[in-house]
């Protein structure tokens, strides 16, 4: 029934695999293709904002430079009655013997002031570019080194005898004014000349830059903020205030970004994720080479953009790409159940088969799936399946053979077994009833030799009794083995043990220790006699010494055979074979197991040592 069960269970987790390959094939392949067409799509809006920004960026500064031309065209008319203005003061100049200082700009000014609708201001620039005399007291010191373009402009007009009018620009002072130039015969300085009309702010009122940032930002309403910067750089103007207006005031960041848009007259950009909003600061080229200060008349944009329509659009075609994906998705599932199901279809079929086999019909037949790989496999199966068949009925036939094979040995081997124990039994009766004979036969001569010496016969007659004893204990350990008998241990003082075992031994042992209980039986003396008959079979002249060591509820024995430095002492090859011929090792290792002991055999660690034996027993107060 297990087997049953565990082919069912993997039979259903065939089919579920198979339904997960094809399903993340899918996913992945879905996938791939919305990641690539959403990125795709990303791509054009992003592509297609950029666009749009460049059309508005070109489209703006386009606007700007035909204000800028039709705004210069007013700003030219004044030019012939400021050049007529200027010759009269390089008319006075000259009378003065080229002394600036010996001419009276202020008589100069009032005569000529009836003829200009505005205001005039005359000024002397020197050699150096420093304003030396003016009209206009608040200019006077001005030094036009401070802007060295300008500078540049103005010492070509020095050395040059041309007039030269500039645009109407405003000043330091923020005053619109027109300034014209006409170079001294000596060369030595400009008399320099300003109109300030109200003409001027009519005309930039009627033709102002506000009209083009307004029909910029409804052409792109993506727009939020445009904003122009001179090269001061200070703020000009919006797309709904008027010049300088005091809305907005730069920061320092800001003044940092238009300066390097003017250095470098490329697009600066910064964007504000938390806003939803891209600055971009655009150079506007404002070309008019014939003008003073052309280089001061450039601008800078400061164009905002909302890309809030931007990442609208993205998050739309983000869940237009999520939600196609998750249909696919489904679709793809419903595909993969049933490409699964068709798939694993003559696996099923196969897995049925082999689990009616394994429930022990063998004659079941296999059915044939359409699958190539898998009828092959069913055809393999059932020839395995009809190879079993005949091997379990030759292992039936073998078996039943082996059996009765089995059954004859069995019934020999315990008759032979009856016989062996009958032997024993009677080699155990006849070795006691001849060693009983020995002890009498000793006993009385022993009895016999009253005055004479009888530690030979006591010696002979304590072997007689030992080797009864090692017998009847041979006997008692085959029996435990043969019926599985368990010993029966109790308390039994240790140090008595070997005490009774030096008793019976003629050999000379040193004995150290204490008085010590330890969980054994009766036999326990007898494995200390075999283990000292043992060490004075490998040298009959060797001292012998044993120790007791109490610690920790164990109690260890350590035996010792040791001999002098003066006598010749032989190498000991200790190895198991060689423990195993000798029976007196054999005996005591029989007898220490049973107390769950083993012995451990090795060289001594001081000079002279031949052999140390040791074994370790539990202290009776360690058991329960």
């Amino acid at each position: 029934m297990k087997g049953s069960i565990r082919l069912s269970i993997e039979n259903d987790t065939f089919t579920r695999h198979i339904m997960a390959v094809i399903l993340v094939l899918f996913i992945a392949i879905i996938g791939i293709f919305s990641a690539v067409s959403f990125l795709a799509t990303q791509e054009d809006l992003s592509s297609n904002f950029q666009a749009s920004q460049r059309q508005s960026e070109e489209g703006l500064a386009s606007s700007l430079v035909l204000v800028d031309k039709g705004l210069a065209l007013f700003d030219a008319l004044p030019d012939a009655a400021m050049r007529e203005a200027l010759e009269e003061a390089r008319r006075a100049y000259v009378d003065a013997d080229n002394d600036p200082g010996k001419v009276d700009y202020t008589a100069l000014q009032a005569r000529l002031q009836g003829s200009f609708d505005g205001t005039i201001e005359f000024y002397v620039i020197n050699e150096t570019g420093v304003i030396e005399y003016s009209t206009y007291q608040n200019d006077i010191g001005v030094d036009f080194k401070r802007w060295p373009e300008y500078y540049a402009r103005y010492t070509d007009i020095r050395l040059g005898d041309a007039f030269s009018a500039d645009r109407s620009t405003f000043g330091t002072q923020g005053v619109l004014r027109k300034f014209a130039y006409l170079p001294m015969p000596d060369h030595r300085s400009v008399v320099q000349m300003s109109l300030a009309s109200p003409e001027f702010h009519a005309i930039r009122e009627e033709f102002s830059y506000q009209m083009a940032l307004q029909q910029c930002m409804h052409i792109n309403p993506d727009i939020v903020e445009i904003r122009l910067f001179d090269r001061m750089p200070r703020y000009r103007c919006n797309a709904t205030s008027g010049f300088f207006p005091s809305d907005y005031v730069p920061g320092a960041d800001v003044v940092a970004l238009v300066n390097r848009a003017f250095s470098t007259e490329m697009p600066q950009e910064i964007s504000v994720p938390a806003d939803e909003t891209q600055i971009r600061y655009i150079y506007l080229d404002m070309p008019d080479s014939e003008c003073v200060s052309s280089a001061h008349m450039d601008l800078v944009a400061q164009i905002t953009y909302s890309q809030h329509a931007l990442n609208l659009a993205i998050a739309e075609q983000l869940l237009y790409h999520v939600i196609i994906a998750l249909v696919a998705i489904l679709l793809g599932g419903v595909v993969a159940f049933g490409a699964s199901r068709y798939v694993s279809r003559p696996v099923t079929m196969l897995a049925e088969d082999v689990k009616t086999i394994a429930d022990g019909d063998l004659d079941h037949p296999i059915r044939t799936p359409w699958n190539g790989e898998i009828r092959a496999l069913s055809r393999n199966i059932a020839y395995l399946v009809a190879r079993l068949k005949d091997n379990l009925a030759a292992v039936g036939e073998y078996s039943d053979h082996l059996e009765q094979i089995i059954n004859e040995r069995t019934a020999r081997l315990q008759a032979t077994n009856v016989d062996l124990n009958r032997y024993l039994d009677l080699l155990k009766y006849s070795t006691r009833n001849a060693s009983a004979e020995i002890q009498s036969y000793l006993t009385l001569q022993r009895a016999s030799l009253e005055s004479a010496d009888t530690s030979f016969l006591d010696a002979a007659l304590a072997t007689a009794r030992r080797t009864e004893k090692t017998i009847a204990t041979i006997y008692a350990l085959r029996r435990e083995s043969m019926f599985g008998e368990s010993p029966r241990l109790h308390p039994v003082d240790l140090h008595d043990a070997i005490e009774d075992a030096l008793r019976d031994h003629h050999a000379s042992v040193r004995f150290t220790g204490v008085s010590v209980m330890v969980y054994a039986d009766e036999l326990l003396g007898l494995a200390v006699f075999t283990l000292i008959q043992f060490c004075t079979r490998i040298h009959d002249d060797g001292a012998i010494s044993i120790a007791i060591d109490e610690k920790e509820g164990t109690a260890g024995v350590r035996i010792t055979l040791s001999v002098q430095e003066s006598t010749p002492s032989q190498t000991i090859d200790i190895s198991d074979q060689w423990l195993s011929r000798h029976p007196e090792f054999e005996i005591a290792r029989l007898i220490l197991q049973r107390y769950g002991s083993d012995l451990h055999v090795g060289i001594g660690s001081d000079p002279g040592d031949l052999l140390s034996i040791a074994f370790t027993l539990e202290t009776a107060s360690q058991l329960p």
